[in-house]
């Protein structure tokens, strides 16, 4: 009976041990964990909700794993690598172990290690808000720049150097802008300006034409040049004077401010001066009666319309039948022809020179030698056979002395 007594008597107490028990693990649990208010994607059965751990998470020598996804994610304390994940969205393992290293694959690097593999930044330079490099080639647009920069837009190619913008495609290169654009190899002056208006500055940032060069303290000059063995033409405007030159191993045209024009002359003293050697100063010619290769003309009293000096001063040749090689028109003028000097007729070496008057039909009018400024007029009268020269003389007025003919021809 006692025995029976006994065993009833403790499992009485398992009993009442075993509820307090729990009710002191409920109590306990509950000041630790509750439910969350909304199942974070699931049932409320199958999350905790922390609020808050005071106690640190004890996994007891567990993992804590995700068996259920694609990915293989873990946190293990106690092995080699504390948290590893590798899944189809990686191309391989990216951990950090338990030695505070970080692994990707089986390459681990502690912090050390990672900042002497990394390096510092040797490509580009931050300075301020500024970003620079001093070496090597950017590219944009393709893998292999050759130039400072580069660009390839899949088509063309424009490069960058220090002293080359380059465009090696057969296809327009536009530069654009709103307005004028510059060239300034310095900071203090503009070289060449294109102007918005279309106008060419070089030398100048105020063209006033489409092209305007200028040089402040030197000749302002153009030179062309047509193949390296030849010797270029210049154009240029002496800085001394407003005189225009054009030069080929000297000055060879001269226009000058007053209007003057000297041809190898390099200080002209007349409107046209021209200085020959070995060659005539001056050749024209015209195929049409009616213009004339040559026409001077000055309505000064006694001014010339025409002037040579020189062993001959003026040489004319004619070389049509019926032509003359010099050919005056008196007109309104009191001469066609006025000589100071000698005149000599001579034989050319093939046929006779003559000295030939005009010809008339009757004897002149006396109102043709009235002065002394008719004396030496002469004509032949082909009706009588006589040659006619004036003689004024003041005291009988009117003289013509006749002169029988010397020849008769058939």
């Amino acid at each position: 009976m006692f025995k029976k007594i006994n065993n009833w008597h403790l499992s009485l107490m398992i009993i009442i041990v075993s509820v307090l028990s729990v009710s002191l693990i409920q109590q306990y649990a509950f000041a630790q964990w509750s439910p969350p208010s909304t199942a974070p994607g699931g049932s409320a059965i199958n999350h905790l909700v922390v609020t808050p751990m005071s106690e640190n998470l004890n996994l007891n020598g567990s993992t804590i794993v995700d068996p259920g996804t694609d990915a293989n994610f873990s946190i293990d304390p106690a092995g080699p690598i504390g948290i590893t994940t590798k899944g189809a969205s990686f191309d391989g393992d990216v951990a950090i172990t338990s030695g505070n290293e970080l692994c990707f694959d089986s390459d681990c690097r502690d912090w050390a290690e990672l900042v002497a593999s990394i390096g510092p930044d040797t490509d580009w330079t931050e300075s301020g808000s500024d970003v620079y490099r001093l070496s090597g080639d950017v590219g944009i647009g393709l893998n292999s720049p050759d130039y400072k920069l580069h660009l390839y837009d899949g088509t063309y190619t424009l490069k960058f150097d220090g002293n080359e913008i380059l465009h090696p495609e057969a296809s327009p290169l536009y530069v654009r802008s709103g307005a004028d654009i510059k060239f300034e190899p310095d900071a203090l002056s503009s070289k060449v300006t294109f102007k918005s208006s279309g106008y060419v500055g070089i030398g100048t940032e105020s063209p006033n034409k489409n092209l305007h060069v200028f040089a402040e303290a030197a000749n302002a000059e153009i030179d062309l040049q047509s193949g390296s063995a030849l010797t270029h033409w210049g154009i240029y405007q002496d800085s001394s004077n407003e005189d225009l030159y054009f030069w080929n191993d000297d000055n060879r045209v001269i226009f000058t401010n007053e209007g003057r024009v000297g041809i190898n002359k390099p200080a002209p003293n007349a409107m046209l001066d021209i200085e020959a050697s070995g060659v005539s100063a001056i050749h024209a010619e015209s195929a049409n009666a009616s213009y004339h290769p040559i026409s001077g003309e000055n309505s000064a009293s006694l001014g010339t319309a025409v002037l040579g000096q020189g062993y001959y001063g003026v040489r004319g040749e004619s070389t049509i039948s019926g032509g003359s090689a010099i050919y005056g028109n008196q007109s309104s003028g009191a001469y066609a022809g006025y000589f100071t000097g000698n005149v000599k007729v001579a034989n050319n070496g093939t046929s006779i020179g003559y000295f030939q008057f005009n010809v008339v039909t009757a004897d002149p009018p006396s109102s043709d030698c009235a002065s002394v400024y008719d004396r030496g007029k002469a004509v032949f009268n082909t009706t009588t056979g006589e040659l006619i020269i004036c003689n004024f003389n003041k005291t009988i007025g009117t003289d013509w002395d006749r002169f029988e003919r010397a020849i008769e021809l058939p």
